[in-house]
């Protein structure tokens, strides 16, 4: 069966819903607007025409002309701040007295201060980042703040890019796949529970690495006859710590960890391991 899978493929996905940031350098972010629902979305879409030329066909090849792109990033805030309510205002402006901000709206011409570059920024699968940047972005569908009974306040957020009035032939967007990240060293198992040889009671095993972990297949078996044994694998948020609990408790035997095809996001293999451990 055809599929566009490769060895590849396992490095080049994102991962999560990302974050919303003013800025965003050399892997680092700052700026973060806030806590964000439903994750959301990028679009960059061209205007593009051809020329009306007697006896040229629509969709004449070298004929294309882009004139301008539209540029918007739209999301649901969850966290309201100053910041994320003005930048949903277009601007606007905000004073604070005592333990009490006051914003406000502002009408006529947008001045200059009010656009500023926006950032989203997202993990991809082999450890690296994915960015886009919006080019002195600018809310543009207002402050529509929902709320609901039992629940909480949420607004949807949409900022468009604009052009540089100096840079007019230039996109107000930006894509960047960095892959500066870099493993810090080469996959390892830095500790199991049980310890391997070990004697004693045990309710879990678990397993800890030192890099984030893509692909594994981790089982236990018996030592007496060989067989699987039955559980669940539970990884931590960091994809570190993997977690096996049994379906049925450990009952005293020996037992085998068999820790093979260990890859980490980085595309590193661990050379399969065997401990044991046994159930007293």
């Amino acid at each position: 069966m055809l599929t566009g899978v490769t060895s590849n493929t396992k490095n080049n996905y994102q991962l999560g819903a990302g974050l919303v940031c003013t800025d965003y350098a050399d892997g680092v972010i700052s700026g973060i607007i806030g806590a964000t629902r439903g994750g959301g979305s990028f679009t960059a879409v061209p205007t593009i025409r051809q020329p009306e030329v007697d006896g040229l066909p629509d969709n004449a090849k070298d004929f294309k002309i882009i004139d301008f792109w539209v540029a918007t990033l739209t999301t649901t805030i969850f966290e309201a701040t100053e910041t994320s309510i003005k930048l949903a205002l277009a601007g606007g402006s905000a004073s604070t007295s005592a333990s009490v901000t006051t914003i406000t709206a502002t009408q006529g011409i947008v001045p200059t201060a009010s656009y500023a570059d926006l950032w989203w920024v997202g993990d991809t699968s082999d450890g690296n980042k994915i960015a886009i940047k919006l080019s002195n972005a600018l809310g543009s569908n207002g402050f529509n703040f929902n709320f609901v009974d039992r629940g909480e306040g949420t607004f949807e957020l949409q900022a468009i890019a604009h052009y540089s009035v100096d840079a007019l032939s230039t996109p107000p967007f930006t894509i960047y796949l960095d892959k500066t990240t870099s493993p810090a060293s080469a996959v390892e198992l830095s500790s199991i529970a049980p310890a391997d040889g070990s004697t004693g009671v045990a309710a879990t095993v678990v397993l800890t690495f030192n890099n984030a972990i893509s692909t594994e297949n981790v089982f236990i078996t018996l030592a007496s006859d060989g067989s699987i044994v039955a559980g669940t694998k539970a990884w931590d948020s960091t994809r570190k710590i993997l977690t096996f609990t049994p379906t049925t408790a450990f009952t005293a035997a020996k037992y085998y960890v068999n820790i093979v095809s260990v890859v980490d996001i980085y595309g590193q293999s661990l050379a399969n391991t065997i401990t044991d451990f046994t159930v007293a």
